[in-house]
């Protein structure tokens, strides 16, 4: 991004000489021989470079501007085959102080990230959080593989009877505009486990050779809760 660094290692290889860059990442070799030379950089999350350098008398070289390529590791998360927006969850690196966004896709990136062992922290509202282990290298710049996340839920339940009936079984309850559904059990009860949210569309209830019913009340999830439906 252009930014200047500070504190990158600069190294004369055929002479040992070393210095740093300052806050503005500006660097300076002084009194040093005339002749050809090779400056190496050297920066903890960024690629090395090799430079060759001519020095020549009572003359001071300047050099274009050294850009750096930073060392970005990737990845990839999902919410789930039924979800087309995977932004917004939150992963940290963890020991680095470094937190990133998704993107729509689900994809993201840390940049000038130094090799060595960490774990991958992710969060999102409405979903399990989940930690885990990884080995940032050279060889390694990518995940290799998709997280998927897992959604907190929380259950519904209710009951419905049929009229002049002792068994109630068989009574399909199903969430309008979704794929969650369930059957009532013999004495007519039914629960269904979903996500954390609101389902506003309400519940219908279907039984061969018997009029549909409709229950029109939102429906509203939280973690570890339990929504009950009065008797229908």
């Amino acid at each position: 991004n252009d930014q200047p660094l500070a504190n990158v290692s600069l190294l004369i290889h055929e002479t040992g000489e070393v210095t740093t860059t300052d806050s503005s990442g500006n660097f300076l070799f002084s009194d040093h021989p005339i002749g050809t030379y090779t400056l190496i950089t050297n920066n903890q999350g960024y690629g090395t470079q090799q430079i060759e350098v001519s020095i020549s008398q009572a003359n001071t070289t300047t050099l274009d501007t050294i850009k750096l390529a930073p060392f970005v590791f990737s990845g990839k998360i999902s919410l789930g085959s039924q979800q087309t927006d995977h932004s917004s969850i939150s992963i940290t690196l963890s020991g680095t102080g470094l937190t990133e966004q998704t993107n729509v896709d689900g994809t993201f990136n840390f940049y000038a990230v130094e090799q060595g062992n960490y774990q991958l922290q992710i969060s999102r509202a409405g979903y399990q959080s989940q930690a885990i282990s990884i080995a940032i290298s050279a060889d390694s710049s990518e995940l290799g593989y998709t997280i998927n996340m897992v959604p907190m839920v929380g259950i519904v339940s209710g009951q419905v009877s049929l009229n002049n009936r002792v068994d109630h079984s068989g009574i399909e309850v199903k969430l309008i505009d979704t794929e969650y559904s369930a059957f009532t059990d013999s004495t007519g009860k039914w629960s269904l486990s979903l996500p954390l949210g609101n389902f506003s569309n309400g519940i219908s209830y279907n039984k061969d050779f018997y009029t549909q019913q409709i229950n029109a009340q939102t429906i509203t999830i939280t973690e570890n809760g339990q929504f009950t439906l009065s008797p229908v």
